[in-house]
């Protein structure tokens, strides 16, 4: 790439491929370059090009950049690959692999400026030192030559924005009420970088328990919420859930009315994992176990006929809506 090419600035086409959509336009690439160089080589009309593209494969963001002159011809290309869940970090590795390129390619290209030659100085005859026999004579010193050193140059740190998600979650619990059941639940999330927290509300379906006494039985159900501190490792994210509950049941059959609420509070660890995203929509298995430190009963007649277990577990899927 000539330096009348540099000099007529650089035109970047800048593709967002399959995964990265919603990843940042080519704008925000052209103004992290800028904030690098201290300028922007960008121009409509560059003679020379940049072709970069940003696509998303599994669990690992790619990222491509070609250089053309003004020929057409291709003068060098780089590959990236960035394991993260947030598009940022891998434009974010592009914008600064692209600035190091252009800023490569204007040195190497910048003319060399010719000075004329001046008349050297008369050089002065040395002064020869005084014989001293005693001392012996010593070849002279080469001049040393400075070994050169490396620059280091160092990315800007990324700025890290807060991301927002709302989604729904269902699946099959137990240990909460009797039986096996089944529950639907409302989450709230805020995240920045690997760091989050969650909110979750949610409805368990009613569990049966028989009584003592024939044809008794008591239907119990719940209603919980929970707040969790979580953090991000790739595609898996790990959270430590503190969740309160209403637990309520209704007798059947029995001679003295049961109709109670009572409440549980439960410590636990749930893990998510994401099996795939489309635009800010992401789809994801879950799963996790607690531990009862206030624990549900109910007496029927006077007989008690279920306690909540020591430890309740729960699986499932959750769907979740990412934004900005």
């Amino acid at each position: 790439m000539g330096a009348e090419d540099i000099g007529a600035g650089i035109r970047l086409e800048y593709v967002r491929g399959a995964g990265a959509e919603r990843c940042p336009d080519g704008s925000r690439v052209q103004g992290a370059v800028a904030a690098q160089l201290g300028r922007s080589p960008f121009t409509a009309e560059g003679a020379a090009v940049v072709n970069a593209t940003v696509s998303r494969d599994g669990h690992v963001w790619l990222a491509t950049l070609t250089l053309h002159d003004a020929t057409g011809a291709s003068v060098g290309s780089r590959a990236l690959r960035v394991a993260s869940a947030d598009c940022r970090d891998v434009t974010d590795a592009l914008a600064f692999a692209l600035g190091l390129a252009v800023d490569s390619l204007a040195r190497r290209s910048a003319p060399a400026v010719a000075t004329p030659p001046t008349a050297p100085a008369p050089a002065a005859a040395p002064t020869p030192p005084a014989f001293n026999p005693f001392v012996p004579m010593l070849p002279p010193l080469a001049p040393s030559t400075p070994r050169p050193v490396a620059a280091v140059v160092r990315p800007p740190a990324p700025t890290r924005p807060w991301l927002f998600a709302v989604g729904l979650e269902g699946g099959a619990m137990a240990g909460v009420v009797p039986a096996v059941s089944v529950g639907l639940a409302l989450a709230v999330e805020v995240r920045r970088a690997r760091w989050g927290a969650e909110l979750t509300a949610g409805y368990l379906l009613p569990g049966v328990a028989p009584g003592v006494v024939a044809n008794t039985s008591a239907s119990v159900d719940a209603l919980r919420a929970s707040l969790a501190p979580c953090v991000w490792l790739g595609a898996l994210r790990l959270c430590l859930p503190c969740t309160v509950a209403r637990v309520s049941g209704q007798g059947r059959g029995v001679t003295v009315p049961l109709e109670a609420a009572v409440p549980s509070l439960h410590l636990g660890l749930r893990a998510d994992l994401v099996l795939g995203a489309f635009g800010g929509v992401s789809f994801r298995l879950a799963a996790g176990a607690s531990a009862a430190l206030v624990r549900a009963s109910f007496r029927l007649d006077g007989e008690s006929i279920w306690s909540a277990g020591p430890i309740d577990g729960w699986g499932g899927a959750a769907v979740r809506y990412t934004f900005p």
